[in-house]
């Protein structure tokens, strides 16, 4: 996988499960979050951890959650763990953007290698960013994609969209 970020082309070549041990790739964690008042401490702390579970050649530079126009507790949640966190970056919208403009701020603000994308609610293990890294070290592709193991976990509407999603999918491709 290049270690450029979206937008930018790389003359140097993909980085090889070979080679990795000697690159040092910066990573940031992008994490969305509206009125997560009650797992907003939690997935800040996941995400703190995964800063001791990487491979060698990766290092945890920044957190970035974007609040976008929560109406609950998070912002002094995540000022309070900001104040005592230098990887924690806290974005907030005044009012909602939605999903799409909370990761556009977020990734704006990005200066990594590499994103890895998690909702706050933290539908996918970090204990499995190492191996998922060393996926995209290994030149496996340029995404790597997790997925809830339990899907009737989300409710109704998400399983409904990620029906209508994968039928979208199967059809386009």
């Amino acid at each position: 996988m290049e270690a450029a970020r979206s937008g930018e082309s790389s003359s140097e070549p993909p980085v090889s499960a070979a080679s990795a041990p000697s690159v040092d790739v910066s990573l940031s964690i992008l994490m969305p979050a509206f009125n997560e008042a009650e797992g907003i401490r939690r997935a800040v702390t996941a995400s703190s951890s995964v800063a001791t579970m990487l491979p060698d050649h990766f290092r945890l530079d920044q957190i970035i959650v974007v609040d976008d126009g929560s109406t609950d507790e998070p912002p002094t949640i995540l000022s309070d763990l900001a104040s005592n966190n230098p990887r924690l970056t806290v974005l907030r919208h005044d009012g909602r953007q939605g999903l799409g403009g909370a990761l556009r701020t977020g990734l704006a603000a990005v200066s990594t290698d590499m994103v890895l994308y998690t909702d706050a609610d933290l539908p996918i293990d970090l204990n499995q960013v190492g191996p998922a890294l060393n996926l995209a070290a290994d030149d496996v592709g340029g995404i790597v994609s997790c997925y809830r193991l339990n899907p009737e976990v989300a409710g109704l509407r998400r399983r409904v969209y990620s029906q209508a999603y994968g039928a979208l999918i199967q059809r386009l491709f």
